[in-house]
């Protein structure tokens, strides 16, 4: 058995099961950057309402410096 342990156990041990596992997490960091098509899709659309929302708030701040120049300082 420790024959065993020390030819095929040991060595499996300390040469393939490190590199197993620091090329799987570096294939795993380098896929994990990447973005699929949902989410590329899904940014796209924050993206939009992002800028619909800035659009909007621009709207509204010049409604209201129509209306009352000072409602900024009148906290």
């Amino acid at each position: 058995m420790s024959l065993f342990f020390v030819f095929a156990v040991l060595p499996f041990m300390l040469v393939v099961l490190p590199m197993w596992i620091i090329f799987n997490f570096l294939g795993r960091l380098r896929t994990g950057r990447q973005l699929s098509a949902d989410q590329e899709l899904e940014m796209k659309e924050l993206y939009e309402m992002a800028q619909k929302t800035e659009r909007r708030l621009d709207t509204l701040e010049s409604i209201l410096n129509q209306e009352n120049p000072d409602w900024r300082n009148s906290r």
